[in-house]
């Protein structure tokens, strides 16, 4: 989920072109109907969204490992605070990666293996 254009489409012709099947959202909510009606391997969600829900990414890792355990879930970020981090730590999320973040650290975690340093 990515509420900022330039970047989802980037990253959708990316990781299509890798041979992943995406499905997009822009919103907490778009993303929550999502995941009523599908079933996903990975969920990525950037933290700070412009929504009017208050919602933030978290929750939609949250609701995404409630559903579905086994999924990846990605939480992308460009304000790292230790507040952040510390509830990122504390969330089902197998990821956090910030942002501007090299393409092949997301291409790892999609693929279970830790960011490059």
């Amino acid at each position: 989920m990515e509420d900022d254009e330039s970047v989802r489409l980037t990253l959708e012709g990316v990781l299509e072109m890798d041979g992943h099947r995406i499905t997009t959202a822009t919103t907490v909510d778009e993303a929550l109907a999502q995941l009523d009606v599908g079933h996903f391997q990975a969920v990525i969600s950037d933290f700070q969204l412009n929504d009017d829900s208050g919602r933030t990414g978290l929750h939609v890792l949250a609701e995404a490992t409630r559903r579905a355990p086994e999924s990846t879930t990605i939480l992308v970020t460009g304000y790292p605070s230790a507040q952040l981090m510390e509830a990122a730590r504390s969330q089902p999320v197998t990821t956090t990666l910030i942002k501007p973040y090299p393409l092949e650290d997301l291409k790892a975690a999609l693929a279970g293996q830790p960011p490059a340093d």
